[in-house]
């Protein structure tokens, strides 16, 4: 029998409507510059930075963090347009100092550092139920916000219980 704990969690990253308008804006600005490169060469050249401008801000918008946790090890990765795969970091749960709810009283020691990095891997949503706070001490302290599902919470508080805290819930 295989005593392995895996989990993997998929979170949508919310952006902004007005980043959402600006993309589909460029594109539709683009298309009009291609039209009038029919007509005038000029509309070519001018078509390049909107061309720029909408390849990047599609990139931006569409992006989703995936948390795969095996054995006692989280990996985060970002994921860009649904092709695009970019290892933001693996984290050990023995690395681990507090996992706690955003807003916990266990986080105010832990976040004291103000060297420490903060890296969100959330939907970027401030009021989700779910938003957590890890921090992590390596050769760089760490915090990363995460959205995890109630069976990730689960793995993670089995793997060290007592450096995660769940919210009131009995499983």
């Amino acid at each position: 029998m295989d005593n392995s704990s895996y989990c993997e969690v998929l979170v949508k990253v919310k952006r902004p409507r007005w980043e959402i308008i600006l993309s589909k804006a460029l594109w539709i600005a683009l298309a009009v510059y291609l039209v009038a490169g029919l007509f005038y060469l000029i509309a070519w050249i001018l078509a390049i930075p909107f061309l720029i401008g909408a390849i990047l801000m599609k990139r931006r918008v569409n992006q989703e963090f995936e948390y795969q946790y095996l054995d006692g090890t989280l990996r985060v990765d970002r994921i860009i347009n649904m092709k695009k795969r970019k290892k933001v970091g693996s984290y050990d749960v023995e690395n681990l100092t507090v996992m706690a709810p955003e807003g916990s009283d266990k986080l105010t020691g832990a976040l004291m550092d103000k060297s420490m990095k903060t890296l969100d891997c959330s939907s970027g949503d401030k009021s989700a139920a779910n938003r957590y706070m890890a921090v992590y001490r390596g050769r760089e302290p760490l915090c990363l916000i995460l959205e995890p599902n109630d069976h990730l919470l689960q793995l993670m508080w089995r793997s060290a219980p007592s450096k995660v805290t769940r919210k009131a819930k009995s499983w």
